[in-house]
């Protein structure tokens, strides 16, 4: 009976230290690959050279991870901004014709990203953590952000830029002010003449050198008391008489004399 129970007993021990282990691993395997978490790390290094500014970024984000490269003046004033991709732990953009100045390089996270991406980041980056992560204000998400301060050009070149900048901005604005004058002039002359006109007209009431007889007929003056009429090799002259010595003088049936 004794030799019988201890082989039993041994069994039991082996099939018992046998399958608990590998269950435990495996469920320990699985929780840390839910929980796994990325400490990121980004650096990004400038490189200036005649008006040109390439950003050169170094990170253990995942491959194919997209980035979004801002550079603005340090006033929130977007100049020029790019789109790239990590590969190998790389990504590279390069801004052109950046002016003397003073200027900020921002580098977040998009938020549109790779399948392959968000599996080890997480849908909202809640795998991301490290100096450089902070809650992205769109999506209350996580986010990449790092910025770099940086100058273009000497002082004195900067100088110059500015006074460059300055003196167009003064030429632009006196260059309006001088259009917005002459304008003014212009209206101002257009409803002078329209006065006169119409005090011309008024003087006359209502008639002008070179009506017709018939739109003299129409306007207040009207039908004649009198018309004295001259034919001669020349045409026709007409005089028409009006009460209190009132006179219109035609010649071929156009009016070019007022008396009143």
């Amino acid at each position: 009976m004794r030799k019988g129970f201890i082989p039993i007993v041994i069994g039991i021990i082996f099939m018992l230290t046998g399958c608990g282990p590998l269950q435990t691993v495996s469920l320990d395997g699985s929780q840390s690959a839910k929980t796994k978490s990325i400490n990121v790390t980004m650096d990004v290094k400038p490189v200036i050279s005649n008006g040109k500014v390439q950003c050169n970024i170094t990170t253990n984000l995942p491959e194919k991870a997209r980035l979004n490269v801002i550079l603005d003046d340090g006033q929130l004033n977007q100049v020029n901004s790019s789109s790239v991709s990590v590969v190998k732990g790389r990504a590279m953009t390069t801004f052109s014709s950046v002016k003397p100045g003073d200027y900020t390089i921002d580098v977040e996270t998009d938020i549109a990203q790779p399948s392959s991406v968000t599996s080890l980041i997480g849908d909202s980056g809640q795998n991301l953590v490290g100096r450089s992560i902070e809650t992205d204000k769109r999506t209350n998400g996580k986010r990449v952000f790092v910025e770099k301060q940086i100058t273009i050009g000497t002082h004195q070149q900067i100088e110059a830029q500015l006074k460059k900048e300055a003196e167009i901005k003064a030429k632009a604005a006196a260059e309006a002010e001088a259009k917005a004058k002459a304008q003014a002039e212009a209206e101002a002359k257009a409803k002078a003449q329209a006065a006169a006109k119409a005090k011309a007209l008024a003087k006359t009431r209502g008639v002008r050198i070179g009506m017709t007889e018939q739109q003299v007929l129409d306007s207040m003056w009207g039908k004649p008391e009198e018309v004295n009429r001259t034919i001669s090799q020349y045409g026709t002259d007409e005089q028409w008489v009006y009460g209190g010595n009132n006179y219109l003088y035609f010649e071929n049936g156009i009016l070019t004399s007022i008396q009143n």
